[in-house]
Order: C-alpha cells, then structure tokens, then sequence
C-alpha cells in the first residue's frame, strides 16, 4: 500500500485547521462575553403597584394586586373614569384605616352581592367583623402607581466572537480548496 505524502500533509492541514476553529470559537465565545438581562424578580411582588381608589364618601386606600388581568382593569377604570365595585378579602394591615384587600384576592366588578358591599370607613368602623371576609367598596380609581419598566445593563458584545466560528469554518474550507487544488495540480503533472 503506497501512502501518498500530500495527501498525509492535506489530512494533517484539515485537521489541524478543525481544532483551530474549535479553539478559536470556544475561546472567544466564552460565557464572560455573553450578555445576561438583568432582570427584577420584584416586578410583580406586593408593593410595586397599586391603586388609590375613592368612595362615595371621598374616603381613599391603595389597593394593590398580584394579578396582571385585575390591573388591566383598574388602569382602564383610572384612564375612563368609571365606578366599579373594589375589593377582596380583608386583612389587617398599618396603614390610617387598619386594613387593606389582600392583594391575591383582589376583584373589580359591574355587579356584586349586597352582603359584600360598603364602604372604607364601614369597614374600617367594623373591622372585627369583615377580617377575614369578602369586601367591596363602590369606588373609582383616582390614582395609578407602576414602577417603570424592568431594565437591565447594556454590555457592548464583541463583533469578532459572534463571527468566530463562521470565520474558523470558511478558513477551513478555503485551506481544504488550497490543498485539494495543489495535490490535483502536482498529481497531473507527475502524469
């Protein structure tokens, strides 16, 4: 078996052009130059946003929400002025009327049941009697607080690790076509 020495050294070439590409791409595309969103895992907690609403009695509290659909509705209720039925399960909490509608629990509606129905100072006068219980409050939404929307940092990336391995791949093709062609012209002019 006769072993042709170009085609020895073309095999060696290819080879040794794959691993520089491997390298080259691994390297350069390391997770130190990928880019990461910073994003805030407070973005729908408690506290972030809510609502001040008013009774029919001029009296106002925050009404604050976990549930993206029921702040689509006091936003479109702050935005048209409308009167809804605010409220949810009461709970104690440090603020000037001693409670607040647990904000899992919190609901807007055209139409409820009597029993559920007063206001923010009957509430707050009774407070023994509605902890714990389904409340709703006639009210209109005079205020809307959202935090701005969750950012992150801009890291500039690295033009050259994107294109790498596009790069490592055409040299080698182009290093295969070089030594493919050189093989081919020697082996016809030894014929």
């Amino acid at each position: 078996m006769k072993v042709d020495l170009m085609s020895l050294f073309s095999a060696l070439l290819l080879l040794v052009a794959a691993a520089s590409a491997l390298v080259i791409s691994t390297v350069v595309a390391s997770p130190e130059t990928r880019v990461y969103l910073n994003l805030s895992e407070t973005d729908v907690l408690v506290g972030n946003r809510w609502a001040m609403i008013e009774d029919v009695n001029s009296d106002c509290i925050k009404v604050e929400t976990n549930s993206d659909e029921v702040w689509a509705q006091l936003v479109q209720l702050y935005q048209n002025g409308s009167e809804r039925w605010i409220g949810g399960i009461v709970e104690r909490y440090e603020n000037e009327w001693g409670f607040r509608f647990d904000p899992d629990t919190i609901m807007v509606a055209e139409v409820t049941i009597e029993v559920w129905q007063t206001t923010i100072r009957g509430i707050s006068e009774n407070l023994d009697y509605w902890l714990g219980e389904m409340a709703v409050v006639g009210a209109r939404v005079i205020e809307i607080h959202s935090p701005p929307p969750v950012g992150g940092v801009w890291i500039p990336i690295d033009k050259f690790s994107l294109l790498a391995p596009y790069i490592g791949l055409i040299s080698t093709i182009i290093i295969a076509t070089v030594v493919t062609a050189i093989h081919a012209k020697r082996k016809k002019r030894n014929t």
